[in-house]
């Protein structure tokens, strides 16, 4: 990355696009933000750009000094071990679990709020969204960087490098969309029309988020949790022995990545909630404003109260 002398602009790495509207994916901008206050290994640049006619998101990076970053985390837990990671883990995973049961209440009272509650509900909201999500954040530091290095390594000595690394970081934790998987087969399985009623009932309490994205996520319905669960099947979990010699660091990238998957997988879910109960707020603010989602959608986050008091004067801007 380099900033020039006379212009506020910046030679950076593009990594990833996506779909999704400013309004849903800005805050990722102060998770990563407050991830930088919260541990000792920093995200030394970040930045996002959308098309907004097309809702098309760019991130964007300096992928020389991420490396940096990423190599310098792994050598502090090859002298230092990786027992911080399990403090991480036992906090989100505590977290995310409240975290879940509050997106849903809240989701289901918005209707009932005036339209200050509607404010100080999307504010308080948004305060335990983004803190719960950077508690994860750190994991985009490295995950992707030192997978690249991890499979290049590998790959440079064995031919199947890919089934390798699968076995190798294989852990016997049950991600979410595995266990969303598992209850849509008991819903397919399940013989008699009451039972799955009450089964899809609780999976809609449980995964209430799991269609949910960075452009719009409308409400799960049971109709689409009937139309998963046809198509749902559990694929073997292999734990098929494998031979290979690694090097001290393809050992210490493993163990991170091992210890940290749950780490990745609670940040995943926040990450889902945020935009699930965001698009709630979205629809509320339609319903009662008379605006319109595209609207919304070019908004950033910290400007919905502004929208609710004064929708006319801000959508001029």
């Amino acid at each position: 990355m380099r900033k020039s002398a006379s212009k506020s602009v910046f030679k950076a790495d593009k990594v990833s696009g996506a779909e999704a509207t400013v309004f849903m994916l800005s805050p990722v901008l102060e998770v990563i933000y407050n991830s930088n206050f919260l541990y000792k290994f920093n995200f030394p640049f970040y930045a996002l750009s959308w098309d907004k006619n097309i809702y098309h998101t760019d991130e964007w990076i300096d992928e020389n000094r991420y490396e940096a970053a990423a190599l310098a985390l792994l050598r502090n837990g090859q002298k230092n071990g990786f027992a911080q990671f399990l403090k991480i883990e036992a906090k989100i995973k505590k977290e995310v679990l409240n975290f879940r049961r509050y997106g849903l209440e809240v989701s289901e009272q918005l209707a009932d709020c005036s339209n200050e509650e509607l404010v100080r509900h999307y504010n308080e909201f948004m305060d335990e969204y983004v803190r719960i999500f950077g508690l994860g954040a750190i994991t985009f530091l490295y995950e992707s960087t030192l997978s690249e290095k991890l499979s290049k390594s590998i790959a440079g000595r064995y031919a199947n490098a890919t089934e390798i690394i699968s076995q190798l970081v294989q852990t016997k934790y049950t991600s979410f969309m595995i266990a969303a998987e598992a209850d849509l087969v008991k819903i397919k399985n399940t013989k008699t029309a009451r039972d799955r009623k009450k089964l899809m009932q609780q999976f809609l309490k449980r995964f209430y988020f799991i269609r949910a994205s960075y452009a719009y996520s409308p409400s799960l319905e049971a109709r689409y949790v009937a139309a998963d669960a046809k198509k749902a099947r559990l694929a073997a979990r292999r734990r098929t022995p494998v031979a290979a010699t690694l090097t001290r660091q393809e050992k210490a990238i493993i163990t991170l990545l091992k210890i940290t998957e749950v780490i990745r997988d609670q940040r995943k879910i926040a990450s889902l909630v945020g935009p699930y109960v965001m698009s709630r707020f979205i629809d509320e603010a339609v319903t009662r404003l008379r605006v319109s989602r595209g609207d919304i959608d070019r908004m950033f986050w910290f400007e919905y109260g502004e929208l609710v008091s004064e929708p006319h004067a801000l959508l001029k801007k």
